[in-house]
């Protein structure tokens, strides 16, 4: 058997021609770098003549439909390659010629009236073929032309005997789909179509013939890892006259995950503590001062505790429950399992800086806001993956690197050889800034240097606000830049988390290609696109746009940018891209190139309406950065009270009276768009502020804390040293919270639970809901009380729920801890 085998091998390398070193006509610079192969001699396949199909699609669907896992569970449609391959197929092929093709099993004697086959996946074409899909790298494909048809076959699970486990049925995205994604690849290399975004977002073009030359070639992912998930703003469709077609795109951009190594924020609070109800005290960190990090309902209020090793047996106890269980948490089945190679952990999405004797037997020298609690977590971590290494041999433990512990722990040499961490710190438009590029180079070294497995980077955005940022858009021009940089530090996961909408398709896609490829040509995909999808003088202009931003960042905002902080999210300096980036002959070139394109386009037609759906955030987004360039800092005449005020939600001493009333502006950047005008004032008096707070009808109370519905929020910011911001959170459902953010030096924002003689009062009625909050000067860290002639800094925001409704005394920028821009308190004695 072996010499037949050896034999055959020889006969089919006889019958291929050498062609290594000429171009392929059909390599193209704007898709995927693909490998072509030497070919195989034979006719050229005229798979659509004259606008007739050829061919048929040979799949053996019936034997991935049979597939289960070893203890008979049906696999999931996610990994159900086959399945999926055709329906993308056959769309592709109606899309460009009206006809859907036919489908058929190998072997079908209605296989006789057509002249050529599409064979996809494996089947029994492609083992007489001799291709061994077992051997293509995950999520891997080759596509083959012989004298029949086409071969586009991958490695894929659903076709491997034992691939999928029970667990891997549970998860949301394991899978390995090779056939899938070389589909994908031959509806773009072959009838030319290009999927930047669903709907209007597809360019099919019309095919009446296509013939094919003797191909060969194959492709695979550089990471196993590509979590996307694109969208729609707000999940809606934006073309009521056309139909939904999200749910086929699914799979356009490559998305995929062939590892079973996740980061998550992982087990849920209350996953837990419903678990453990009687261990909540263990579970959970509570301070010096008896707080209890932990709520029932709000998830932010949550901090596990990482500094008492007894939480890693607990977690421990509930995977073996899991496990035992076959899959169940709590009697119900999980959201993201943890699975046969893998289990995790991840903290709930905050900051803390912990207290306790144990966070003070492990101090960090020299800490930054980015290691305040890495020796913290590396103790937890180093503790719980020797736990799990005894209790789940075989096993791994992944962990995050996040926040104030994303760099590596200095006091551990080595971590046991079954953690693996994603590291939470990378934002690929700053990758040509020198100080940033070596800072994640060192942040993924550092830990690289402890594990035995590289790091998996977890990257950001450089900025995460309502309407986005105009530098957003440019991630994916160079996300590839970036992975190329940084990929002698890291693993074969990753995850991007990007604002990954289908509106600024033009970065989302690319992250996207990046993603499978980090030697994509972002330039050439974006250069093609344009007048494929606008027309060439429509196309032409919003090139020009899109270069007008490339430019600002490139050559006027990196060269002027020193970043303040390094950590998680590497953030941008909206005063100085605006001022460098953005002046107001920028803002009016950009508003010219988009009148171009829309004057270039036909009222109604599909260019039209695609200039429209590009340029629907940028109109707004151009008028806010124009109001920037008029901001007015507001000031604010605080007056001192010697009379008594009751804290009741009233507001109806005449003191009240006396004091000014805040005028509220839309938060952006102040400009004097109509907005509800909720009643507040502000008095002091010897032992703190007072805040009144009077907002109409309607409005919506929260179930979840204050953020869950209307509420408001007071920044204070004592003395002139802008060092520190205390924001207190009051909702109309009767809650008040306090934070504090440190800005020299640069801390991550923290909860104060401590802060109890901070008191409230609400009063919800028919007409209006109103607040009255008292803040004693004992937790500002005052040098000394306020005094007339006095100067501190504040802004007061509105957060109204219906209609929704954003709104403040002194502008943000969608940041609202951007205090160079809150407006002047001005202390003065009675009025």
């Amino acid at each position: 058997m072996r010499k037949k085998s050896l034999l055959c091998a020889f006969l089919g390398i006889l019958v291929f021609t050498a062609c290594a070193n000429t171009r392929s006509k059909y390599e193209n610079d704007a898709l995927n770098k693909v490998r072509f192969a030497p070919v195989q001699k034979h006719a050229d396949l005229a798979l659509v003549e004259n606008g007739k199909l050829n061919f048929a699609i040979v799949c053996d669907l019936a034997a991935e439909k049979a597939v289960r896992t070893p203890t008979g569970k049906p696999i999931s449609w996610k990994a159900m390659s086959l399945h999926r391959s055709v329906g993308t197929l056959c769309d592709a092929f109606e899309m460009c010629t009206g006809i859907r093709p036919e489908v058929l099993q190998p072997g079908a004697t209605e296989l006789n009236k057509y002249r050529y086959k599409i064979v996809l996946g494996k089947n029994t074409v492609t083992d007489s073929l001799g291709i061994d899909t077992a051997k293509i790298p995950l999520d891997g494909f080759v596509v083959r032309s012989y004298q029949d048809g086409i071969v586009i076959a991958g490695r894929d699970g659903s076709m491997a005997a034992g691939f999928y486990d029970d667990l891997d049925v549970m998860s949301p995205n394991y899978a390995s789909n090779g056939t899938w994604n070389g589909v994908w690849d031959f509806a773009e290399r072959f009838l030319g179509i290009r999927y930047y975004y669903p709907g209007l977002g597809i360019h099919a073009p019309k095919v009446r013939n296509l013939v094919v030359s003797p191909v060969a070639y194959e492709d695979s992912p550089f990471f196993l890892q590509r979590i996307l998930e694109p969208s729609f703003p707000n999940g809606k469709w934006p073309w009521p006259d056309l139909k939904n077609t999200t749910g086929k795109f699914i799979g356009a951009y490559r998305d995929g995950n062939a590892s079973r190594f996740v980061g998550n924020e992982f087990p849920g609070p209350w996953d837990l503590s419903r678990l453990y109800p009687d261990k909540i005290d263990t579970i959970f960190y509570r301070d010096r001062g008896g707080n209890l990090y932990y709520s029932p309902t709000d998830y932010g209020k949550n901090v596990f505790d990482v500094t008492n090793p007894a939480l890693a047996d607990i977690l421990i106890d509930a995977y073996k429950k899991f496990y035992d269980s076959k899959g169940l948490w709590n009697g119900k089945p999980l959201c993201w399992p943890l699975n046969s190679e893998y289990v995790y952990f991840g903290q709930c999405d905050r900051g803390y800086r912990f207290d306790n004797a144990f966070a003070l037997a492990h101090p960090r020298k020299n800490p930054t806001g980015a290691s305040i609690n890495s020796e913290i977590y590396g103790a937890f971590y180093k503790t719980f993956a020797e736990k799990v290494n005894k209790a789940f041999p075989g096993k791994k433990l992944s962990v995050l690197a996040y926040s104030d512990y994303l760099l590596a722990p200095e006091s551990i040499a080595k971590m046991p050889d079954n953690l693996r961490v994603f590291v939470c710190t990378g934002s690929p438009v700053y990758i040509r800034n020198p100080e940033l590029r070596e800072f994640w180079k060192k942040t993924y070294s550092d830990w690289n240097r402890i594990l035995a497995s590289k790091i998996a980077p977890y990257t950001y955005d450089v900025f995460y606000g309502k309407n986005g940022c105009p530098v957003d858009v440019l991630r994916g021009y160079f996300e590839g830049e970036f992975l190329r940089a940084m990929r002698p530090y890291i693993g074969r996961e990753y995850r991007a988390c990007a604002q990954a909408s289908y509106r600024t398709y033009y970065s989302t896609y690319l992250v996207a290609r990046a993603m499978w490829n980090p030697d994509f040509n972002a330039q050439a995909a974006l250069d093609e696109h344009w007048p494929l999808l606008y027309g060439e003088k429509a196309g032409a202009s919003l090139k020009k746009f899109y270069h007008i931003l490339l430019d600002r960042w490139v050559n006027h905002y990196l060269p002027t940018f020193r970043p303040k902080t390094f950590g998680c999210i590497a953030g941008v300096d909206h005063i100085l891209l605006y001022q460098k980036g953005f002046p107001v002959p920028v803002i009016d070139d950009l508003e010219r190139a988009l009148a171009e394109a829309e004057s270039a386009t036909v009222p109604g037609s599909v260019e039209r309406r695609r200039v429209d759906f590009f340029a629907g955030r940028w109109k707004q987004m151009l008028a806010d950065i124009r109001a920037f360039h008029s901001i007015r800092i507001p000031e604010y005449t605080i007056f001192r009270n010697s009379g008594k005020l009751i804290l009741d939600g009233k507001g109806d001493e005449t003191a009240w009276e006396k004091a000014e009333r805040i005028r509220f502006r839309d938060a952006y950047a102040g400009n004097d768009k109509e907005v509800v005008q909720p009643e507040a004032r502000i008095l002091y008096d010897g032992k703190g502020i007072w805040l009144l707070f009077r907002a109409p009808a309607p409005y919506r109370i929260g179930k979840q804390g204050p953020w869950s519905g209307d509420c408001f929020e007071f920044f204070l910011s004592p003395g002139e040293s802008k060092s520190k911001i205390y924001q207190f959170v009051v909702g109309s459902d009767r809650t008040c919270e306090v934070y504090f953010k440190s800005q020299d030096p640069p801390r991550p924002v923290e909860i104060r639970r401590q802060a109890g003689d901070v008191k409230s009062a609400v009063i919800t009625g028919k007409d209006e809901w109103s607040a009255e909050l008292y803040i004693p000067y004992s937790i500002l860290e005052l040098e000394k009380v306020p005094e007339p002639g006095d100067l501190w800094y504040v802004n007061l925001i509105s957060n109204r729920k219906i209609p929704a409704e954003y709104t403040s005394f002194s502008p943000t920028l969608y940041n609202n801890y951007m205090i160079h821009f809150y407006g002047k308190l001005k202390f003065r004695g009675e009025p």
